[in-house]
């Protein structure tokens, strides 16, 4: 299976992916400059899926902004849990990013001003704009960039990622889907979950996706089906994870995601919009006093999350 946001980019196939710059907001943030993201960015460098003169990127930093120097230690480095990138990959990567021009800065873009984000220097006439922001400024996002022009026909952004959660409660993702709904005419809205690309996840789906497997869940052979989603995390050391909290952020997208998976009927393909398209209707429903207790239209759910309390350092 492909790369998630790779097929993003190809538009849904196989071609390569066609002349469009890259704009990160908030790429000094943990989304970004530690863990899946940034690996993610460095492969897409390494193997010249992205590359010069078709896809450039522009960094943008949060309330301060960072030299281009120092933002190369900080993404070179990661944290604790990234892995070690390839130097060729690094290297790609500061080409891209315009890292290793002398003097480089990364813009500090406060997305509440519709101000700063008309002042980005769009990389090419078509952009994909990756929005590694906290879910709660997802609408001044989207209406400021309405409000500063880049949502029109030149120099503008024509696909804009949202990283899950869609909002925090009912109410504010019933908002953004207003504002979504409104803008949809002039640009593509996509939301993603990192977690879908990961490799646990992707060999998830393969097994499902074997015919022995989909037998297997037919109701004549199963009558409960158990998904254990068990981590071990230090969340106090992601500003993100603190403000969100662990229902929010693996719960409600993740593991519900995961449930999806499995109570699906068979989609005529593995990938994009079928695979989406068969998640939405089959998603399971709250049956009964418990969460944790799902129905779909062939067995009973359970999901358990376990969540490690001794590597927890939130007080």
């Amino acid at each position: 299976m492909s790369n998630g946001f790779e097929d993003l980019l190809r538009g849904g196939g196989s071609a390569p992916i066609p002349p469009k710059g890259l704009v990160i907001l908030g790429a000094t943030g943990d989304m970004v400059s530690k863990r899946e993201s940034r690996d993610a960015l460095a492969y897409l460098a390494q193997h010249k899926i992205l590359r010069l003169p078709d896809n450039p990127i522009l960094l943008a930093a949060g309330s301060h902004p960072l030299s281009g120097a120092a933002y190369r230690r900080k993404f070179a480095r990661g944290d604790s849990a990234s892995h070690p990138l390839e130097p060729g990959s690094l290297r790609r990567f500061e080409t891209l990013a315009g890292l290793d021009t002398p003097g480089m800065h990364l813009p500090a873009v406060d997305v509440g001003r519709a101000g700063d984000l008309a002042a980005l220097r769009l990389p090419r006439p078509d952009n994909v704009l990756y929005a590694a922001l906290p879910p709660r400024l997802y609408s001044p996002l989207l209406e400021n960039l309405h409000r500063a022009g880049l949502l029109q026909a030149e120099r503008r952004i024509g696909m804009i990622l949202l990283e899950k959660p869609f909002g925090q409660d009912l109410a504010c993702a019933r908002k953004l889907q207003e504002i979504i709904t409104k803008h949809q005419d002039k640009t593509r809205v996509c939301l993603i979950d990192h977690f879908l690309a990961y490799p646990g996840t992707l060999n998830l789906l393969a097994f499902r996706a074997q015919p022995e497997v989909d037998k297997a869940l037919q109701p004549e052979f199963l009558e409960r089906l158990d998904v254990i989603l068990s981590e071990r995390i230090q969340s106090n050391d992601r500003p993100y994870f603190r403000e969100t909290g662990c229902v929010v952020d693996m719960v409600q997208s993740h593991a519900l995601l995961l449930l999806a998976s499995f109570a699906l009927e068979t989609p005529t393909n593995w990938s994009g919009g079928s695979l989406q398209a068969a998640r939405l209707q089959d998603a399971p429903t709250v049956r009964g006093p418990c969460l944790g207790n799902w129905a779909c239209n062939r067995f009973w759910m359970r999901l358990l999350y376990v969540h490690d309390p001794i590597h927890n350092m939130t007080p």
